[in-house]
């Protein structure tokens, strides 16, 4: 049982430009990113580079997970990993 909820405000402001900087975004307090968990990360990787995704970070093996970093068409940072 897991729960996801997602809000768009009434007035939405577009993020300011260092939020787009992975590296830069997230040293600053505040969501930075959410992580969705699949059980084939370079599958998941290979589908997002055909249909053209951003990606904030290459697909990378972590000390605990292997995971990479895209961007949604509103720049905010989607982190797809596997443990």
């Amino acid at each position: 049982g897991y729960r996801l909820e997602l809000f768009q405000p009434y007035m939405p402001v577009p993020l300011e430009k260092f939020r787009r900087d992975l590296k830069q975004s997230l040293p600053h307090v505040g969501v930075q990113h959410f992580a969705l968990r699949v059980n084939n990360v370079e599958a998941a990787y290979k589908e997002l580079q055909q249909k053209g995704i951003d990606f904030a970070e290459d697909l990378t093996m972590g000390k605990t997970a292997r995971y990479f970093f895209a961007r949604d068409p509103d720049g905010i940072i989607v982190e797809v990993l596997q443990r």
